[in-house]
Formats: structure tokens, sequence, C-alpha cells
């Protein structure tokens, strides 16, 4: 039996066997699309508090704490942006 990639099947996994248009594929297509949605909006989301959490420290401080705040917000993005990037990789596809 050959699967719709070209590859041969497995014995024990028929769901590496599906064609691309059986419901069951479907449905993953839909959970994978839903996760990736999920990523992109939750680091989009977790960005925009963090730079706001930025602009509302740095005035409480009057700017005395700038670029400490500044080199914690950018490490923070950095850190949020690479998690999304997993998460889309590890749960998507």
């Amino acid at each position: 039996m050959v699967a719709f990639f070209g590859l041969p099947c497995e014995a024990g996994s028929p769901s590496r066997c599906m064609s691309p248009t059986s419901p069951r594929s479907n449905s993953n297509r839909q959970k994978q699309r839903i996760y990736l949605v999920g990523a992109i909006c939750g680091s989009i989301v977790g960005v925009l508090i963090t730079l706001f959490s930025y602009f509302r420290l740095n005035e409480a401080t009057r700017g005395f704490y700038s670029g400490r705040l500044q080199a914690v917000t950018l490490l923070t993005i950095v850190v949020l942006l690479g998690l999304a990037v997993w998460f889309a990789q590890k749960f998507a596809f």
C-alpha cells in the first residue's frame, strides 16, 4: 500500500495512509491551523503587553531605569517570539 506522499504505509499505522481529502485528514489540518493562529495571536498579545508594561514602568521610574527596562523588554519579546515559533513547530506541523 502506498500513501499519498508516495511513501509506503506502515502496517500498524493506518492514519499515515489517509488520503488528503479524508475527514480525519481535514480535522487534523483544522487543528493545526487553530494551533498556529493561537500561537500567532498569543505572541501578538504578549508583545503588546510587554510594550505596554515597558512604557508604564518607564513613566513610573521617570526614565531612571530606561536602559535596563529596554533590555528586559527586548529579551522578553525575543523569548515570546521564540516560544511562539517552538509552539507552532511542535504542535502545528
